[in-house]
């Protein structure tokens, strides 16, 4: 898919398959049954991923790229001076920052840095629930990128993004109620619109986008904590254990699964990762969280 096509303005209708509820007059069948304004991936991190599938490319294309929105440019060196990347020595343009972070993860972090633009809203209480989706969002993007870290084999770029978009199904769902206020008649209504939802609206969302099966199967078991698949940890158990450390550090040690409880903690003890407890684990990571948060924040 070109980054022309895809940035055109797009709707979707729900597929047959999509769950409804059984209430009648239900705002969620309505919705299903409506067109979807699916978010469009903001055209730099397009025309990087388009420009990284050529072998021929080369860094000072890469940079040229990315010079086209200044904003990105300047978190990019900023992220790649950031005690995350600092090398001996301070980068002070794009080619050596890309240099520095190497293709893959410069297309990973344009990505991250690029969605916070979809974060957007105009009412008030969207606004808010928008602050409230990009604090979580990033948090558990931030804790993906810890948990990475510690399993061999996994790209903490590519957690960290996966973590950013494991709930990007809410952005269409809060665009909608935004545009349309009347729809949603209580903020409760749009909570439980929103758990129901949020996993078909964020695979049409990745679909779009053309990302690749692994990134859609987390978006369809983010949560799932009956998952248990043959292999060591994948970017999806990566995920799903960054939700529950999201959950210990809000203060909800009471209501959190434990992960010894779950084939989750089997798995990750086999690749290489024992958590002996959410506390201890945040305190450890703690540097690392704090500094992928205020990246991309």
């Amino acid at each position: 898919m070109s980054a022309e096509s895809a940035m055109t303005t797009h709707t979707q209708s729900a597929p047959a398959h999509a769950a409804k509820s059984d209430q009648s007059g239900d705002v969620h069948s309505a919705f299903l049954d409506d067109k979807i304004e699916l978010p469009n991936l903001p055209e730099v991190a397009w025309k990087v991923r388009e420009a990284i599938e050529d072998p021929d490319i080369s860094v000072d294309k890469i940079a040229q790229i990315v010079q086209n929105d200044p904003a990105i440019a300047a978190r990019l060196v900023q992220v790649a001076n950031s005690p995350l990347y600092c090398g001996l020595t301070k980068v002070e343009n794009l080619r050596m920052v890309i240099g520095r972070l190497g293709l893959n993860a410069t297309q990973s972090l344009v990505t991250l840095l690029a969605v916070k633009q979809l974060f957007r809203a105009k009412t008030a209480l969207i606004k808010t629930r928008f602050k409230v989706l990009y604090e979580h969002s990033t948090s558990v993007a931030a804790l993906c990128t810890a948990v990475a870290d510690r399993l061999p084999g996994l790209d903490r770029e590519r957690a960290c993004l996966c973590g950013l978009l494991h709930d990007i199904g809410v952005i269409p769902i809060l665009t909608r109620a935004d545009k349309q206020p009347d729809f949603f008649t209580t903020p409760e209504q749009l909570e439980q619109t929103i758990v129901e939802l949020r996993t078909h609206t964020g695979s049409w969302v990745l679909q779009q986008w053309s990302f690749d099966g692994e990134m859609l199967e987390i978006v369809r078991e983010a949560r799932n904590w009956n998952r248990d698949m043959i292999g060591k940890a994948d970017y999806c158990d990566v995920v799903n254990c960054a939700l529950l450390l999201k959950q210990a550090m809000d203060g909800d040690s009471d209501n959190v699964v434990d992960i010894h409880d779950i084939p989750l903690g089997s798995k990750l003890a086999e690749s290489g990762l024992v958590i002996v407890s959410y506390k201890d684990f945040i305190d450890e990571a703690k540097d690392i969280i704090d500094s992928i948060r205020g990246s991309l924040n």
